[in-house]
């Protein structure tokens, strides 16, 4: 019989297999896209490295859980992951005619449900501060096509 590791952090080995899972599947869909070289990046340059990370992260954080003496059973919250699952949908219906500036602080204020505890008016002033460097970043910056306020009509 073999001498094998034990995992003794279940949580943080399943949370590593996720994203090894998620990495190893978006480099497979990435691959398809033309690499390019670092100082003429193609579709695919960024979405490659940033899976290898991905994946790279997951790796570690699974050996972590193998050494790890701490015993943890995984135990699902079924609030974040409701609340956050609802936020990606709310930003998915929202862009388009709210605009990114207003999407992104009704998105902001409404992931705060995902975990209470946290004053209203840190989330607040987080949720305006990330909707001005946003609102830079994507829309004036990059010149992203997406309105940045609502849409009449």
């Amino acid at each position: 019989m073999t001498n094998l590791p034990r995992i003794t952090n279940k949580r943080d080995f399943l949370a590593g297999l996720m994203f090894t899972t998620v990495g190893v599947a978006a480099l497979a869909i990435a691959s398809t896209y033309r690499m390019g070289t670092p100082v003429r990046m193609g579709p695919g340059f960024f979405p490659i490295v940033l899976t290898g990370l991905l994946v790279l992260l997951g790796v570690a954080i699974m050996a972590s859980a193998v050494r790890s003496g701490e015993v943890a059973s995984p135990r699902l919250v079924w609030r974040p992951l409701v609340v956050v699952t609802g936020v990606v949908a709310l930003f998915a219906f929202l862009i388009n005619t709210a605009g990114l500036a207003l999407t992104t602080l009704i998105v902001l204020v409404a992931s705060r449900l995902a975990r209470p505890g946290y004053p209203w008016m840190e989330t607040l002033a987080l949720a305006v501060a990330t909707t001005i460097v946003t609102a830079l970043v994507f829309h004036y910056g990059l010149g992203l096509q997406l309105p940045l306020w609502p849409t009449l009509g």
